[in-house]
């Protein structure tokens, strides 16, 4: 409830800047259907941005809002069915996919190996006996979401492509197999920049009847599922790193879409494997270092600080990057290590008090990354320290927490110039990732000394 009124009160779906302290209030001002469609999309994302949920659970939350953000933006675009329901129907379409994924783990892995070698609704029905959509149907079919019943479950008939007046009930059909069929195709790791422009030229010449889209309307199209996504992203204070938010970004920006490189499936359940192999890079490099020095009789924790904020901001191309660290006994967190100016300006003084409310507590209490893109943002603005505002010169941060077994412990402080915008892609994250696995051990270490 708190995340939905926080995002509420964004210019997006509130532009007259009414507070929203209440859910009444909430429904009053953007109205009923907003709100029940922004909790739904703030639950998924949740789902695919939390790293306690298995991947393969956090790939299907991302598909499933991606898929109904596109169904929402092509019905809206194709002027007919309401473009609200489409949203909720085509995200509800995943639901059995999510349930699968979250609790039939291992089983969902075997059905997805299979559906390499053969059609994915034979590959799910060897496995489970139904197809996730048939779960979902199953369990939602008489619920009858947005006035809908079973039969919204059904796979969609070929004829109805050939629909030039779909009723209401087919263009909620249509809308929710476009969505999700492009989301599907974003998600696919192996995707090359030509395969993305063959696949959707194939797919709006499927659609063409009913919805009469070109490259540069779906491209439009991508460009606002990306800026809600963003909208989504910064009221939350989330870093995105879903393979299919990423690639819609890239694909609304117009930049190239690369294949990305998996790990093979680990099949323990108490496993926590990283998403993408870190390949090469300054962040790569660092975690080598970095485990080189662990590995040594002595350690010098500000050295290490210091390969981990140089890999940052070579990595980031940021104007500085600090390493605040707090030490044993002591409250307030110590800029100890870093690079730049921004950095030889506060080095060794104790700026960050955990017990002040401002940008750095949401790090530092919660250990959530915050990326704030724009801090002169009002919302923003007022949460950041007047130490801190005077060094950024309005440019983006990055703010990366770092954790032991007593909690977040130091913090890695990135900040880019004005006018440029921190990107940190699909691969860094589990670059970094891993990178602040190896210095949480840095304090292990002292500790153990």
């Amino acid at each position: 409830m708190v995340k939905v009124m926080k995002t509420a009160n964004c210019l997006e779906f509130n532009p007259s800047a009414v507070e929203v302290s209440t859910m009444v209030r909430a429904v009053s001002v953007i109205g009923f259907n907003r709100v029940q469609n922004l909790a739904l999309s703030l639950m998924l994302l949740d789902n695919a941005e939390n790293r306690i949920f298995k991947e393969e659970s956090r790939d299907v939350s991302a598909r499933a809002l991606c898929g109904a953000l596109l169904a929402e933006e092509v019905t809206r675009q194709a002027a007919f069915g309401d473009a609200e329901e489409a949203f909720v129907c085509t995200a509800m379409r995943g639901y059995g996919r999510l349930l699968l994924s979250t609790y039939l783990g291992e089983e969902y892995r075997q059905a997805l190996q299979m559906s390499r070698q053969m059609p994915a609704d034979r590959a799910f029905r060897l496995t489970f006996g139904l197809t996730p959509l048939e779960v979902s149907e199953r369990i939602l079919g008489e619920v009858h979401i947005a006035g809908q019943g079973s039969a919204f479950f059904q796979p969609m008939p070929p004829a109805l492509l050939r629909q030039k007046h779909p009723t209401k009930s087919e263009a909620l059909q249509l809308a929710a197999e476009f969505g999700s069929g492009l989301a599907d195709l974003l998600s696919r790791p192996e995707l090359t920049a030509d395969d993305f422009e063959k696949q959707t030229d194939l797919w709006l010449e499927r659609f063409q009847a009913a919805f009469h889209l070109d490259r540069d309307t779906l491209k439009s199209m991508l460009e606002r599922v990306h800026d809600r996504l963003d909208h989504f992203g910064r009221a939350q204070s989330l870093v995105f790193g879903s393979l299919v938010i990423q690639r819609i970004k890239l694909a609304a920006e117009g930049k190239t879409i690369a294949p990305v490189a998996l790990r093979a499936t680990q099949t323990s359940a108490t496993s926590a494997p990283e998403q993408l192999l870190p390949a090469r890079g300054p962040l790569a490099a660092a975690v080598k270092r970095i485990k080189e020095a662990l590995a040594g009789p002595d350690i010098c924790p500000n050295t290490i600080y210091g390969i981990a904020a140089t890999a940052t901001r070579t990595a980031l191309r940021a104007e500085g990057c600090v390493i605040f660290v707090r030490p044993e006994g002591e409250r307030h967190y110590v800029a100890s290590a870093g690079e730049g100016h921004f950095f030889r300006q506060i080095e060794n003084q104790a700026l960050i008090d955990p017990s002040r409310r401002d940008v750095f507590t949401v790090c530092l209490s919660q250990g959530d990354d915050v990326l704030i893109q724009d801090p002169a943002e009002a919302r923003i603005a007022a949460f950041i320290p007047v130490w801190f505002h005077d060094l950024l010169n309005g440019g983006p941060f990055l703010l990366l927490p770092i954790k032991n077994s007593a909690g977040v412990f130091a913090m890695i402080c990135a900040l880019a110039p004005r006018g440029q915008r921190i990107e940190l892609g699909i691969t860094r994250l589990p670059q970094f990732q891993s990178m602040r696995r190896l210095l949480s051990g840095v304090s292990e270490r002292r500790a153990a000394a």
